[in-house]
């Protein structure tokens, strides 16, 4: 076949695999109902399951729940965190009450490009004056919307934390991925989390990226972008913290690194959490 024909040739097998992974795959909405009637599984079971510790002779202390999840499921938990109806219909507190903390493993948080979308929401922080790094010289937040973006795409780009997909990242794979992971559906029907960060509840939530996700592949790191979240959120007011494991997405679950960073988290969080109480 020679070589163009068989990169031909293993492209058109990978997009037959992509479209074939979808059939059958299940909806965004029962990833969701499964994810919640767990959650509602573990409320209803939590003294069998021995959630709840002595403290004292007086009083008991449940132990810290933290939740989120790996790759898509962090995807789904982060969708269910910003739909607070879906805790309330099976009788649960909401998010920011039930949980302690929002914990991601490389998570896929956006399903599209997300580049304009950081630009204007850090530009409208700057026009609120929530966003100092970008207000005018004189401290009036009153610049030209057209000079706003400029600053807030200039702060982006200049963030060695942010490393942003390009603006023309190709779209014919990442949908495809899109629908395989989520059954044949229009991949603009899947919410992407980044875009809608500001529902998320107002608890720390701790992000365990990688080095690169996807050995480097710009427009595949579109569906990971855990420094832009935690930036986003943390220009909210949501506590969030950021650690970049030495790893690709497929290998960080067996990584020493990670298991050293998620101790070391979890560690914090219970300081913390007892710092609260």
């Amino acid at each position: 076949l020679g070589q163009v024909g068989r990169f031909f040739f293993a492209l058109a097998t990978g997009l037959v695999l992509i479209e074939l992974g979808g059939m059958g795959a299940a909806s965004i909405d029962d990833m969701q109902n499964d994810v919640m009637d767990a959650l509602s599984w573990l409320k209803e079971n939590e003294e069998q399951l021995q959630l709840e510790r002595d403290v004292d002779a007086n009083s008991k202390k449940k132990r810290l729940f933290l939740f989120g999840g790996y790759s898509s499921g962090g995807h789904v938990a982060a969708t269910v965190t910003q739909q607070p109806h879906l805790w309330k219909d099976r009788d649960l507190p909401p998010p920011d009450v039930h949980c302690d903390s929002i914990l991601y493993i490389s998570p896929v948080l956006s399903t599209k490009c997300y580049h304009e979308t950081m630009i204007r929401k850090l530009s409208s922080l700057s026009s609120s004056s929530s966003l100092p790094s970008l207000a005018t010289s004189e401290g009036s937040p009153s610049e030209h919307p057209s000079r706003q973006s400029s600053m807030a795409e200039e702060s982006l780009s200049s963030s060695s934390s942010l490393p942003l997909p390009s603006k023309k990242s190709p779209t014919w794979l990442t949908d495809g991925v899109v629908k395989a992971v989520f059954g044949h559906t229009t991949a603009s029907d899947i919410p992407s989390p980044i875009h809608t960060c500001e529902k998320s509840p107002g608890i720390p939530h701790i992000f365990l990226g990688c080095q690169e996700e996807m050995f480097g592949l710009n427009f595949l790191d579109t569906f990971f972008c855990s420094a832009s979240y935690c930036e986003l959120l943390n220009s909210i007011g949501i506590e969030s913290r950021y650690t970049a494991v030495q790893s690709d997405h497929w290998n960080i679950l067996n990584s020493a690194e990670l298991s050293d960073a998620l101790g070391r988290e979890l560690r914090r969080i219970e300081l913390e959490c007892s710092m609260e109480k």
